[in-house]
């Protein structure tokens, strides 16, 4: 919750984009600047408040990408037989690549954008999914109740859809919470590469890459986007091993 209020706290100061030179390079705690200037004045604290948010976003968005590709593609492994072996070599192949390996390469060829990294970190972290959705699938198809509802007649879509994907949930729910998490360190990276997110759009990312240029004159610049990434990722694992745990005190 706290960074959830800390991200929305820039649409509030629509300055933090705005250029002082005559303020660059402000120590945190002075000058009514919580955690200082950057190198061309702009308040630290509001552009990383923004860049928060935007990390966010891109870890929701992109995980909703990657939660439809791979749900549906795991159930139609895990449910139909004959596709099985084809989709696991496809799933394979792609996880025997680096992830951020395969996102560089893809975004390279295009003109980066917020919209672009969304769309490629969505299409590019589904096999984690899928495969759990798959031995999901696969335990739950042998189950009496799915062969009483065959035997009633039922479709293989209603099937898979209300018998199937609804006991599924638990591990879904879990690798969505660990996967934003995921999705906003590849997003760090790539901005860090300078293929995120672009100017004038802070990124954590771009920050601490800016930042390391001044880690002896002003160490600030880079250590409070990391701490600050740090605390996102951690506090979203947190939040994917809570879910894990209540759902499984409910079995």
């Amino acid at each position: 919750m706290a960074i959830i209020v800390f991200s929305i706290i820039s649409f509030y100061f629509e300055n933090y984009n705005q250029v002082n030179l005559d303020q660059a390079l402000i120590s945190p705690f002075f000058n009514k600047n919580i955690l200082g200037t950057d190198q061309f004045g702009r308040d630290v604290f509001l552009r990383a408040s923004r860049a928060t948010y935007i990390s966010i976003m891109v870890g929701f968005s992109s995980n909703i990408i990657a939660s439809i590709l791979g749900v549906f593609i795991g159930a139609i492994a895990g449910f139909y037989k004959k596709f099985d072996m084809l989709i696991m070599g496809f799933i394979e192949t792609i996880q025997s690549f680096p992830t951020l390996l395969i996102l560089i390469a893809i975004i390279s060829v295009f003109t980066p954008s917020i919209k672009l990294t969304i769309f490629v970190i969505g299409i590019v972290s589904w096999p984690p999914l899928a495969r759990i959705v798959r031995g999901q699938v696969l335990l739950i198809k042998s189950k009496e109740y799915i062969v009483a509802a065959k035997a009633l007649g039922y479709s293989n879509i209603r099937i898979m859809i209300y018998h199937v994907l609804m006991n599924c949930l638990s591990p879904m729910i879990i690798i969505f919470s660990i996967g934003i998490s995921n999705a906003i360190m590849f997003e760090a990276g790539l901005s860090f590469l300078g293929l995120g997110v672009q100017p004038p759009d802070p990124s954590l990312g771009r920050m601490i890459n800016e930042g390391k240029d001044y880690v002896m004159t002003a160490p600030f610049l880079f250590i409070f986007p990391s701490i600050i990434l740090s605390l996102i990722v951690i506090a979203f694992n947190l939040i994917g091993e809570g879910f894990r745990e209540l759902l499984e005190l409910k079995k």
